[in-house]
């Protein structure tokens, strides 16, 4: 339920099991989870409204080697930053759980095998649960032979999934408001109380522009907020016992770069790798990886590409693609009409798009297209790529927060050898001449001109077995605190090359169970 401030005072009931700071998908997916597998009581309390708001230009101070945005990547409120996102699923590989000597600060204190059953859980939160990441997607399109071709080159494939209902405000909006044993409150800024001697959290102070101050107790807290807000949080806090711990150290992002133009040689091979896929209504991305035993033997980071069409205005695919988005969003008007109308002026794409999409059941890919391989390169995390929080409260949203975001030369060896990988493959098989973007290979920093940050906010109260290198241990919880955990991808030791969500709802709801099973 939503809890409405007019005339609360502090003699009504504000105890729970559970307090979770952060209403965006980590927060509301570990209270729905908590739901589900216990009788717990929880509490999600968000600064945001009901109503989601951007995050600004402003509100981020970039230093180090690319900017690390904030604009368009984040939004406050009940929903968090699901009202904007594309709902991206894509597991890590299991390399990226293991203690790879060859990358600075990449130990993992967990295995694959204890996170793996997490992910199905994952999957049906974010309303992807029906299709596999495997090459069986393809399995119509590319043959056994091709695939192992691929390989051959250090190539190898998989696919993102797209929820078709990636906002959890709009898809959990009505149970939150009808459960029991959730409370959900919103425009609440908060302050921590701590016990002197135990460290542990008591409560926290709560105040809204709507009531006066009052406390909320509960056995464990959850800082949920993001990859930048839940540092922050931290290093802003009156917290005693976190001064030794690295917090907002080792920040990294996901580098992308558009390192390739591609020119079809064989529509029928091109098609058949990098159209996405529609089934069960879920759209799945094809994404080329480098393998992990390339990255193992040329002792490389994780990196993985797809292909990006560029289009004009009025050419047949943008014309498809906004009929296709309007008519699914059922936002139909007069323009819709135009467009409809300007399609049937190219019968034979019109045609085309209809059997890709009816008997493929992919998105159809114009011969004559201009496409780009555009990729997400692993950022090796560096003890002085670092975060730190305004001087003000964080949740005021006031001043900047500092991003000093760093580089490795790893990171360009790594997608020097994958284009060219790449390259080789697509031009052996036919598939496709590869142009490469030269600034992959030089020297130099300028190739960083190049690269942008994908939004994708992590490590910065990273996982460790030790709290001398990271900030939660395997089970999230804080090093020097016993009732405070974190969830959300700052706790990722590692980025891998997939959006970072996905394995961080993961490890939320493994870390649901741990709290479930301190309760028992």
């Amino acid at each position: 339920m939503f809890i409405k401030y007019n005339n609360l005072s502090q003699e009504d009931a504000h105890e729970f099991d559970i307090c979770i700071i952060g209403a965006g998908a980590i927060g509301l997916s570990m209270a729905l989870y908590l739901e589900d597998t216990t009788d717990l009581t929880v509490a999600v309390l968000d600064s945001g409204s009901l109503k989601s708001e951007e995050s600004r230009a402003d509100e981020v101070h970039n230093t180090g080697d690319i900017s690390s945005g904030l604009a368009g990547s984040r939004a406050y409120g009940f929903g968090g930053s699901t009202t904007i996102w594309g709902g991206q699923a894509l597991q890590f590989n299991d390399l990226d759980f293991s203690d790879r000597l060859w990358i600075e600060n990449s130990k993992w204190p967990i295995n694959p095998i204890d996170i793996s059953p997490y992910y199905c859980a994952a999957e049906k939160i974010i309303g992807v649960d029906s299709v596999d990441f495997d090459t069986n997607i393809c399995t119509s399109d590319i043959t056994p032979t091709d695939l192992n071709t691929y390989r051959e080159h250090d190539i190898g494939l998989s696919y993102s999934k797209f929820s078709p209902t990636p906002n959890f405000h709009d898809k959990y909006r009505s149970r939150i408001e009808n459960s029991k044993r959730i409370f959900c409150y919103l425009d609440a800024r908060i302050e921590f109380n701590q016990h002197e001697t135990t460290k542990q959290i008591t409560n926290v102070r709560i105040k809204s522009n709507c009531c006066d101050t009052f406390e909320l107790i509960a056995s464990d807290f959850v800082i949920a907020c993001g990859g930048i807000d839940s540092p922050t949080i931290l290093l802003s806090s009156n917290i005693n016992g976190l001064n030794k711990l690295p917090i907002g150290r080792y920040y990294n992002d996901h580098i992308g770069i558009y390192g390739a133009r591609l020119i079809p040689q064989d529509i029928s091979k091109f098609r058949a790798l990098f159209a996405t896929r529609i089934k069960n209504g879920v759209k799945c991305v094809p994404k080329l990886a480098l393998s992990e035993e390339s990255q193992t033997t040329h002792q490389l980071g994780n990196i993985n590409a797809n292909i990006e069409a560029e289009a004009s205005p009025n050419d047949p695919l943008s014309l498809m693609r906004e009929v296709y988005s309007e008519l699914r969003s059922l936002h139909l008007n007069a323009r819709t009409a135009r467009k409809i109308f300007e399609l049937f002026k190219h019968p034979k794409d019109l045609i085309m798009a209809g059997y890709e999409l009816l008997i493929k059941r992919r998105i159809f890919l114009p011969a004559d297209g201009t496409f780009f391989l555009i990729a997400n390169i692993e950022s090796i995390p560096m003890y002085d790529s670092f975060i730190k929080a305004p001087k003000e409260n964080p949740q005021a949203k006031s001043a900047p927060i500092h991003i000093n975001w760093l580089t490795s030369n790893q990171t360009k060896t790594t997608a020097a050898h994958f284009y060219t990988a790449i390259k080789d493959s697509l031009e052996k098989n036919g598939v496709a001449k590869v142009i490469l973007k030269q600034s992959i290979y030089e020297t130099n920093d300028d190739w960083l001109d190049s690269c942008y940050g994908l939004y994708h906010h992590m490590s910065a109260t990273k996982m460790s077995d030790s709290p001398k290198n990271g900030v939660v241990d395997k089970n999230c919880k804080v090093h020097t605190i016993p009732n405070l955990f974190i969830a959300g991808t700052s706790v990722l030791p590692t980025g891998s090359a997939s959006n970072p969500t996905f394995t961080a709802l993961a490890l939320a709801l493994r870390l649901c169970d741990h709290l479930k099973n301190k309760k028992s």
